[in-house]
Order: structure tokens, then C-alpha cells, then sequence
């Protein structure tokens, strides 16, 4: 699959939440094995590049959110491996 557009939640340390729309990479089983670190950024030269961003953000709506803390597991267990 590569990689889409996907609603990640964030939790804070006093449980408060915010939601972003980040990069999510994918293994070979179609599984998100990564995430960008920072949120995606609305910035173009281009305004076909734009909608085409906007359009794949409205896809990542329709899909489950995905906790944060999903990937840090994931990054900590990769980091425990070696």
C-alpha cells in the first residue's frame, strides 16, 4: 500500500487529546508500521496539488483513528530488538 493521509490522536500527559492528520507508512502486510513525527502542512505551489491533498485528508476522515501511542509502542519495541 505505501503510504496515505490518517487521523492520528494524540494524548497528552493529563489525558486531554487533539486529533492531526499525519503520513502513515505501511509494512508489506498492509500494516501502518510508521508515522511522520510532525502533523501534515497545507502549504503548495500548486492548487491541483492542493485539492489532491484535501481530497486524500477527506479519505483519512472516513477511516479508524489511530492512537499515537501505537507507533511509540511500535518505535520502542524496534529500539528493545536491537
Amino acid at each position: 500500500m505505501g503510504w496515505n493521509h490518517r487521523v492520528i490522536r494524540h494524548v497528552l500527559v493529563d489525558e486531554t487529546s487533539w486529533l492531526a492528520i499525519h503520513e502513515v507508512y505501511y509494512d508489506d502486510n498492509d500494516k501502518p508500521d510508521s508515522c511522520t513525527k510532525e502533523p501534515i502542512q497545507m502549504v503548495s505551489n500548486d492548487l491541483n496539488e492542493m485539492e489532491w491533498t484535501v481530497d486524500k485528508i477527506k479519505e483519512a476522515l472516513e477511516k479508524p483513528i489511530i492512537d499515537y501511542s501505537y507507533f511509540e509502542e511500535l518505535e520502542n519495541k524496534g529500539a528493545n530488538e536491537k
